[in-house]
């Protein structure tokens, strides 16, 4: 067929010319006008973009520090001047060509058209080196695709001679051209940037980190992603460190991608309410919408929502303030839940504009999924055209064609397809990779910053572990989905187009399939529908499990001492049970939807090769109509396969997305509810407050408060416990709801919390909190909150760190750091939330004077709110506010209200009734607190006497203290001079893991009472900031390296090398051999029938070759002598043909099922056994453990390890197994068919082995990083949800997001290089499959005539797959050993050190009733670690049973060491420990533990009913538990609930008053009638009502008990029978009350003295 063109003398194409000749070649208006068309369309193609682009970015902000390279060099310039040198040439050869009028009209238009073309390239190269882009894959395109015309018209004329005979000027110029294209092509593919140095971000050690190669790499680098070369080859020589990677790029950075995901989210609620305004008014001209009274609320609430923006400092904004054109109310309604007339309109139409986050990320990711969607586009063409090229090949070994270049032209073809099927597929791979991780990235910080935002009741609607669940599974189920969303297009448009190519073979025949495929399309739909009914199931069933992980390790210690491990484990066990019930009914639909995906092709294919051999006798099925529609079945199984598993996993993830779009819409805090007003006189001030803790809708907490705060005052807040003390502070800083009213602020705020919020930092960064550090400041702030003792005791000053949660200081210390910290933040009001509870008494007069008192405190010029129970302070506030059931009910000074015989008066009275109890004690004042507001009947109570009286008593007492402050520090030198080796003893208690230190004393060597000025910043102002300088500074200077932080929690370490065999030996110990061999034999099975199938095709498609041969003999005179010779007849009938193929598939289809569904319950068994396997061994373990590791970490074994073995690793196995098997039968078939192909394979599999060998070793690290990288994320998030009140108070939220930011860039620097290092090995591996495919489609054209072209067909199927197969089997394989590492840390957490066994086979008997409370300490020694010195040394004691038992002594001299040894959390090292004659170390734990009872010092409540934390093990009657509570007195408080012993109680008893939670511990010891009771300052941090509560019922309930009490307060146990003084470690004296306090130098006299109980 010969085509004209206008342009051209020549015709386009001449089919004798080209293809029916033994030399091919192609016409010059084919060379000289089409192609420089071509070039021209693609200019216009691919420049017209990229210039837009460029331009766009020209625009936008500079590129950031790190990420700036050099300028202009020799590449940029190179790549300048080609084209400018090519545009000259085609001028002088366009002029030549004009003058030539004598020449074909095709070469005189070339130069033009190749001028049009270079003017482009020179203005794409000029935007390049102005934008300074490395590379560009447009202009190496350009170029490439130049140099192949100019060779091509060069090979040519080399050929024909026509130019470089009749117009040599014109060769010379041809030549230039390609010499030019030639360079440019090299100077396209040179990088024309060198990588800088960058510096790695906060949270990492400021060394030079190499800069991203990929950022200055060429084109070609970044098409076979040679640029991340060098870190594989690093990694296989040795082993990786985070060192050892790469700075992240700017575009992965959280700094860039947040910013853009509330770019995208506030356009969005912009758009969203444009669509409101614009409905509303379409509304209004029509009729009205009815709105039912639910769906309005909800209305209600997404219209509140979407009229707020996000901020560029993550604040709420008003649309109000951004849309204009939106209308307004005139009056904002006071009622939360109305609407003004234009918003109810709005709020009618608010449904149907979802705020979801898939719009939003959408949006900002959209020219992303643009591109994603264009390189799948055109992957999803060129994927056809292998079976194409396959067919031509079948046609050409079938023919008797002469021309024998066409199948070497056919081979060459197919090589070159894949191998830009292999650059277009990985480059798409990488983008919707990196895609996914920059939404992750993204969907991570919006979870942290929305949590830091939350409000009180959109707190209580979630848990910390859903919170940590949205962060660690629902966002990396979308980065884990957009690998393949894209299927949910292309995977119907290759049915399509697969269909159309099977009906060009098969014709009508194929109609057949599409009926196959539509009946199945329903069973596919009803799988997929409960699919998402069990993720939403099983979702929440994690949560709910990983909620109960969480809790239990918070609350270790107490469920260790109560041995409730049990009780716990067996919660967990039955969430898990439900969890994988569950997932095993998914793993029978998993199993089906194999079945599935697995019967739709044969059956598809058996349907129509039925029809088509049945329908006509003429319907022959060759090789060719065979093997092609195999080829095309084969990719007709891929989008069939993979579309139920994308539509499983967007039905997970849209069960994701519905929780983030729930949570990201949750109310946030109203900035509105407190403003500040800078002009106003009073610092505080709120008038006519309402607030609720339960939202608009809720009771009030707080009503009818006008309250007004002068600039610079002390007020106390005074109350019963459940008044609403801390209420008010709440309200005060806008956490709390407020229903109406005003609160006016003046300055900023500090808050010290009841409970104080510590980071895993060094003490010094927990004081600082991210401020910077002025010394003098600092120094001032560590004195006066008594801190002083404390860095002398810690072993590297304050550069020690504290622990998670403070877990290493005790609660006195974690009240005085929170306290240190806000000192130190100079802010203008101090908000203080009874921090005088937890600290001694002397501690405590140390903080008042030196902190907050108005005349010598440190804070005086400060406005100061503080709540107290503590009455001795209230004399020398400036007023005091006293609160009754949420009201105000009295303001004034001490003398005022103790005048007005009110409420406050009743108080004084109660307060000097509360100490008629301790006659010996008669001037013990200070340590007091207002009561509890329970039924108890106080004592009978004084009269309270005029003021003065009051007044002179409180003096009284305060004088004394003051007098004997220098006294008793010189007798306390005296009375410890004598003992031996003190200073071993205190190192051996500091340098241990404490599980509860002892408070630490105030350093009262400093008398000075001057006030102290810190009004600024860095102040040094008054005597005391001379005096403690030099103190100070051996403090700070005593630590081993400045600046250096000594741990005493674990660093995570990242194994290096193989997973150990013992790993895999685990595992598959888990999975049972039985179920092993059991989906080996299915899968042997499934690939052996398929494998028979195949070669039973071949065998039916020679019928027709050996039918096809007899034809064409007969028709060259075939027959003998004349005779007529019968054609062959088919060796099996059709019918007999289809029924056996019929069989072979339906046979493997159930074998595949039988293993899919056999493989899914045996990697369920392993996944149940290995977490009930780690959750027994982790609450087995010692409690220092729990106290040296964050939680975060530990939880990440239950959440992200755990679900790792549940979903990937199972899936990973069975994909291993499938390809494997597969690539097994592939060898088989190709072998057998072309035995050549076995001498090719040999360097190939070379080949292989190399590329794989370098690969996993660098794999397996790089996923051993990321999977250590993940833990500090939630470690972080967890402790942020665990202070977010302080953290917003202190206005940290920047901070803390820095932090995150920090974090989860460096998890990303771990990551990317991993999903990189995937696509480097993809790139490689299918170039390997090409060489596969091209070797035998050459061997089977070098056989033509000899092999089959069944065989050859057969061959080349198998070929055709093996590229993407190898690549997925190293794939699997590295990726089975990389999630293999989640057995591995399971099982590390399995072998960890465990306690002593909870139960002992050879247990002495025990009589009834034990222990009676005989407790006898022999020479008992304990220590933490066998590294450190004792703890406790030579302690003997004896305590006889119904004794009462105090335990005092300074900080470090091992009260609480002493009280955990008697539950054997430390084990004796030497001596015994005896209880009635036994020695404990002969009982199990178990049975040690449940017959002592302990009372702690924070009281720990479960969430889960009232009942449940009262008897876990249900081991007591309705009754017993009524009775209990009665005792306790809280029976009036638990009849009032409205579902009894059934009400819920939230995580960490949030719901209930402190005073109520430490009675609910009292009702637990209760329950347990134990005979031996130990206190471990259980009283501390109540006031003094709650503690009369417990001890009058200990008195009463246990008087037949021994009592042992770490003594806080030394009033509690001025009656006991006993009292032992510890110092460091021994016991330094013991003896009744009265013996110590008559000895004038005893520590206890001393201690009593400085307490005011003695004289």
């Amino acid at each position: 067929m010969n085509s004209s063109f206008p342009l051209c003398a020549t015709p386009i194409w001449d089919a004798a010319t080209t293809w029916h000749t033994m030399q091919p070649d192609l016409t010059a208006c084919f060379y000289y006008v089409i192609m420089p068309l071509g070039l021209i369309g693609y200019c216009l193609l691919m420049f017209i973009p990229t210039l837009a682009f460029l331009i766009s970015t020209l625009m936008q902000t500079q590129v950031r520090q790190r990420d700036r390279v050099q300028q202009v060099n020799w590449v940029m310039l190179t790549r300048l001047l080609i084209p400018i040198l090519f545009s000259l040439v085609t001028l002088l050869d366009f002029v030549t060509s004009i003058m030539l009028t004598n020449r074909d009209l095709e070469l005189r238009l070339h130069p033009g058209f190749l001028f049009i073309a270079m003017v482009s390239v020179c203005c794409v190269h000029a935007l390049e080196i102005r934008k300074q882009r490395a590379t560009s894959g447009a202009t190496f395109l350009y170029w490439l695709l130049a140099l192949t015309h100019f060779c091509l018209a060069l090979q040519s004329e080399s050929r024909t001679k026509a130019l470089y005979n009749g117009w040599p000027q014109k060769f010379g110029l041809l030549i230039a051209y390609t010499v030019l294209s030639a360079t440019g092509l090299v100077a396209a593919s040179a990088s024309g940037l060198r990588p800088a140095t960058a510096t790695a971000g906060h949270q990492q050690e400021q060394t030079a980190l190499a800069a991203c190669p990929e950022k200055t790499a060429n084109y070609l680098s970044r098409l076979s992603f040679w640029w991340i070369t060098p870190l594989i080859l690093s990694g296989y020589r040795s082993p990786l460190t985070y060192a050892s990677l790469f700075q992240l790029n700017a575009r992965d950075d959280c700094v860039n991608l947040f910013p853009r995901f509330k770019r995208a989210w506030n356009a969005y609620v912009c758009a969203t309410n444009r669509a409101l305004g614009s409905e509303t008014a379409g509304e209004a001209n029509g009729s009205g919408v009815l709105v039912d009274g639910q769906r309005r609320q909800q209305r209600i609430r997404g219209l509140r929502f979407r009229n707020r923006l996000i901020s560029e400092d993550g604040s709420a904004v008003s649309m109000k303030s951004v849309e204009p054109a939106a209308e307004q109310c005139n009056d904002e309604p006071k009622d939360d839940t109305k609407l003004c007339p234009a918003q109810e309109e709005q709020a009618a139409m608010a449904d149907r504009f979802n705020p979801i986050v898939l719009k939003v990320l959408f949006r900002m990711f959209a020219p992303s999924i643009l591109l994603s969607v264009s390189l799948k586009l055109f992957y999803d063409l060129l994927n056809f055209s292998g079976t194409l090229i396959l067919k031509a090949i079948l046609k050409y070994l079938q023919s008797g064609a002469v021309y024998e270049w066409r199948g070497y032209f056919y081979v060459g073809l197919i090589f070159l397809a894949g191998l830009v099927q292999t650059a277009i597929l990985h480059q798409y791979f990488h983008i919707v990779f990196v895609l996914g991780m920059q939404i992750r990235t993204s969907l991570v910080c919006a979870v942290y910053n929305k949590s830091l935002k939350l409000s009180n009741q959109a707190r209580k609607t979630t848990t910390t572990g859903s919170i940590v669940n949205l962060m660690s599974v629902d966002s990396f189920k979308f980065q884990e989905l957009m690998s393949y969303i894209n299927i949910l297009w292309s995977g119907p448009l290759q049915i399509v187009i697969c269909l159309v190519l099977l009906y060009q073979e098969l014709g009508p025949s194929i109609f057949a399939g599409v009926a196959v495929l539509i009946i199945l399309i329903p069973f596919n739909g009803v799988l997929a529908k409960y699919m998402k009914q069990f993720q939403v199931e099983q979702m929440e069933l994690k949560d709910t499990r990983i909620k109960m992980i969480s809790e239990i390790l918070a609350g270790i210690r107490v469920i260790k001492l109560y041995a409730w491990e049990l009780a716990f484990a067996q919660q967990v066990s039955a969430t898990r049970k439900k969890e994988i019930a569950v997932m095993r009914r998914s793993a029978f639909l998993n199993a089906g939807i194999s079945f599935a995906w697995s019967c739709t092709p044969v059956l598809v294919s058996l349907a129509t090769f039925s029809v088509y051999t049945l329908s006509s006798p003429d319907n022959i099925l060759d090789a060719e109509k065979c093997f092609v529609s195999i080829s095309l079945f084969n990719l007709l199984r891929f989008p069939l396969a993979i579309l139920p598993m994308v539509a499983n996993s967007t039905v997970e993830c849209t069960v994701s997305l519905k929780r983030l779009t729930n949570f990201l819409t949750l109310d946030e805090l109203d900035k509105r509810a407190v403003k500040r007003r800078p002009e106003q006189k009073a610092a505080l001030r709120i008038e006519s407050g309402k607030f609720s803790w339960d939202g608009p809708s809720g009771a009030p907490t707080l009503s009818d408060v006008n309250l007004e705060i002068e600039d610079g005052s002390l007020i106390a807040i005074v109350g019963t416990v459940g008044a609403g003390k801390s209420s008010l502070l709440n309200a005060l800083l806008g956490y709390i709801t407020k229903l109406d009213g005003t609160v006016l602020i003046k300055g900023s705020l500090a808050y010290v919390s009841q409970e104080p919020f510590i980071q895993n930092l060094s003490l010094r960064d927990n004081v600082l909190f991210n401020s910077p550090m002025h010394e003098n400041l600092y120094r001032q702030v560590i004195d006066c909150c008594a801190l002083e003792r404390d860095l002398e005791i810690l072993q590297a000053g304050d550069m020690t760190e504290i622990g998670e949660k403070g877990i290493t200081l005790s609660g006195g210390q974690k009240a005085r750091v929170s306290l240190a910290r806000a000192c130190y933040a100079d802010k203008d009001i101090y908000l203080l939330d009874d921090p005088l509870s937890a600290v001694d008494v002397h501690v405590g007069k140390h903080i008042f004077e030196r902190v907050i008192s108005s005349e010598t405190g440190l804070l005086s010029r400060k406005t100061r709110v503080l709540v107290t129970h503590s009455l001795t302070y209230l004399p020398r506030v400036d007023r005091i506010v006293v609160l009754n059931d949420g009201r105000v009910s009295e303001i004034g000074t001490f003398r005022q209200l103790v005048k007005a015989d009110g409420p406050f008066a009743k108080l004084i009275s109660e307060f000097l009734a509360s100490h008629s109890h301790h006659a010996h004690a008669t001037t013990n004042y200070s340590a007091t607190a207002v009561p509890d507001s329970t039924n108890a009947e106080p004592s009978a109570a004084p009269p309270v006497e005029d003021v003065d009286t009051v007044l002179n008593i409180l003096d009284e007492i305060q004088k004394e203290e003051m007098e004997k402050e220098e006294a008793v520090e010189e007798s306390k030198d005296e009375a410890v001079a004598g003992v031996d080796n003190a200073d071993s003893l205190a190192a051996a208690a500091l340098n241990s893991v404490q599980l509860l230190p002892d408070d630490v004393a105030a350093n009262d060597t400093d008398a000075a009472k001057a006030p102290l000025l810190a009004t600024s910043v860095g102040s040094s102002n008054g005597p005391i900031a001379d005096k403690t300088a030099d103190a100070s500074k051996k403090n700070l200077e005593g630590a081993p390296a400045a600046n250096a932080l000594f741990r005493t929690t674990d660093e995570e370490k990242s194994k290096t090398g193989r997973v150990n065999w013992r790993v895999y030996l685990t595992y598959f110990r888990a999975v049972g051999l039985l179920f092993c061999l059991g989906v080996v034999i299915t899968y042997i099975l499934a690939h052996g029938l398929s494998l028979g199938s195949n070669f039973w095709l071949v065998d039916w498609t020679d019928d027709a070759r050996r039918i096809a041969q007899f034809n064409g003999s007969s028709s060259r005179g075939g027959g003998v002598n004349g005779t007529t010779v019968a054609p062959p007849a088919e060796s099996w009938s059709r019918p007999q043909r289809i029924g056996i193929l019929a069989a072979f598939g339906l046979l493997q289809a159930l074998a595949i099922f039988w293993g899919a569904f056999i493989s899914s319950i045996a990697c369920l068994r392993a996944s149940r056994l290995l977490h009930n396997n780690l959750l027994n061994r982790v609450l087995a373990c010692m409690l220092t453990f729990f106290e040296s590791t964050p939680l975060g970490r530990i939880v990440n074994r239950f959440s992200s390890d755990v679900n790792c073995v549940d979903r990937d690793l199972a899936e990973k196995w069975r994909t291993m197994l499938r390809i494997a098997f597969w690539l097994l039968e592939a060898l088989i078939a190709v072998s057998f068919a072309l035995p050549w192909f076995l001498v090719a394979l040999i360097g190939i599999a070379a080949m292989f082995h190399g590329v794989q060998r370098i690969f996993i070793s660098s794999s397996r690290q790089l996923k051993r990083l990321e999977s250590t990288a993940k833990s500090p994320i939630f470690s972080h998030f967890s402790e942020t949800l665990s202070g977010v009140t302080t953290i917003r108070a202190f206005e940290q939220q920047s901070n803390f997001k820095r932090i995150c930011n920090d974090r989860v860039n460096f998890f990303n620097r771990c990551y990317y290089p991993n999903i990189s290092s995937n696509r480097w090995l993809a790139v490689r591996l299918e170039l390997v499959g090409n060489l596969i495919v091209t070797f035998t489609c050459l061997f089977g054209v070098l056989a033509r005539g000899t092999v089959s072209p069944g065989l050859v067909g057969l061959a080349a199927i198998y070929a055709l797959n093996v590229t993407q197969s190898l690549n997925w089997l190293i794939r699997m394989t590295s990726e089975l050993e990389t999630n293999i590492v989640a057995v591995e840390r399971i099982k590390e957490y399995s072998e960890l050190e465990q306690e002593a066994p909870w139960q002992r086979p050879d247990e002495p008997p025990l009589p009834d009733g034990w222990p009676l409370g005989g407790v006898s300490f022999r020479g008992f020694a304990c220590r933490y670690r066998d590294d450190l010195p004792p703890a406790l040394a030579d302690i003997n004691l004896e305590v006889s049973p119904g004794q009462r038992v105090g335990i005092v002594g300074r900080t470090g001299s091992g009260k609480s060491t002493l009280t955990l040894s008697l539950f054997r959390v430390l084990e004796p090292r030497s001596g015994q420990l005896l209880l009635d004659g036994v020695d404990v170390t002969k009982l199990g734990l178990h049975t040690l533990r449940t017959r002592i009872t302990l009372i702690p010092q924070d009281p720990l409540l479960f969430a889960g009913s009232l009942r449940w934390n009262l008897d876990p093990f249900d081991r007591h009657t309705d009754d017993e538990v009524w009775s209990a509570l009665e005792t306790a007195h809280l029976k009036s408080w638990a009849s009032g609930l409205e579902t009894g012993l059934s009400h819920p109680i939230s995580e960490g008893g949030a719901n209930l008053s402190l005073g109520q939670r430490q009675l609910v511990c009292l009702a637990r010891a209760l329950l347990r009638r134990s005979r031996l009771l130990v206190l471990d300052e259980a009283t501390a941090a109540v006031d003094v009502g709650t503690d009369a509560l417990i001890q009058r019922t200990i008195r009463e309930k246990f008087s037949d008990a021994t009592l042992i009490t770490v003594a806080h307060r030394l009033n509690t146990v001025m009656d006991y029978d006993k009292i032992v003084v510890l110092e460091q470690g021994r016991v330094l004296e013991s003896g009744s009350p009265s013996e110590l306090l008559a000895n004038k130098t005893s520590v206890f006299y001393e201690m009593a003295l400085q307490a005011g109980l003695a004289k």
